[in-house]
């Protein structure tokens, strides 16, 4: 068989990632917005919560155990993804620049978030299929949430992702200064008066990690969703071998 048959033999036999792949698009452009939330200590803490909130997510609907030290493991990683400060620490300058240099810098924050985004999409998407269709046992700990991790960061840093890094960095190019106050929407839905009257409330009150839910879900009709068809949109037009080869080498790698 062929190179080119077997990926699409692969692409067929991954069918199943499909199911979910809207809601991981989505969830994974607000991870990657989340952290230029323009309120202190809070871009760091929604990162953490919407990256977590979204691996929950994916084992609720596949059926799949596993505690909270497992979920920190998959969500979080060794490595600390850039937040707003270390991304736009000269926008407090920008005023004083000049206007293609604002415009370069407004690029590359685009792009940078595109970036983070896709790969929050890959981490996400293997651990579906891992969940789907390699899960075996009873629940996932710390250990093995680690092991997984660790097997998940592998197969993204050997598969070559130029096609899915376009695939966003087109969606947020083309959705330009909306996207760049997305972050602004989130933290209004997130912590402008909600958490804190639920928080406050004597009954019924709510976590946080269930108002961050409330809020993703409510995320139709807003540029994050409407980011999140175009990003879809453009999976759908690729051929395929992306995640293929991404699903691929995440199933050889023996660690």
């Amino acid at each position: 068989m062929s190179a080119s048959q077997t990926m699409t033999a692969l692409a067929i036999r991954n069918e199943h990632l499909g199911l979910h792949r809207r809601m991981i698009v989505v969830r994974s452009l607000a991870t990657a917005l989340a952290g230029l939330t323009p309120v202190p200590l809070l871009d760091d803490w929604l990162v953490t919560r919407v990256r977590r909130g979204t691996i929950k997510r994916i084992a609720e609907v596949r059926g799949v155990d596993l505690d909270e030290d497992a979920v920190r493991a998959i969500a979080d990683g060794t490595v600390k993804p850039p937040g707003w400060r270390t991304l736009v620490n000269t926008l407090p300058i920008g005023r004083f620049l000049r206007r293609g240099a604002r415009y370069a810098l407004r690029g590359y924050i685009l792009y940078a978030r595109a970036d983070a985004a896709s790969r929050e999409f890959a981490v996400a998407t293997l651990f579906d299929h891992y969940c789907a269709r390699m899960h075996v046992g009873g629940g996932l700990d710390a250990a093995t949430g680690t092991a997984l991790r660790a097997r998940i960061d592998r197969a993204v840093a050997a598969t070559p992702s130029g096609p899915l890094r376009q695939t966003f960095r087109a969606a947020a190019v083309g959705a330009g200064r909306a996207l760049l106050r997305a972050p602004f929407e989130l933290a209004d839905a997130v912590s402008g008066g909600r958490l804190r009257a639920r928080l406050r409330a004597r009954t019924d009150v709510a976590e946080p990690e269930e108002v961050i839910e409330e809020a993703l879900v409510e995320q139709s009709g807003t540029v994050l969703d409407r980011v999140g068809k175009s990003v879809d949109r453009g999976l759908m037009s690729l051929p395929g071998e992306y995640v293929a080869d991404l699903v691929h080498r995440f199933e050889e790698d023996r660690g």
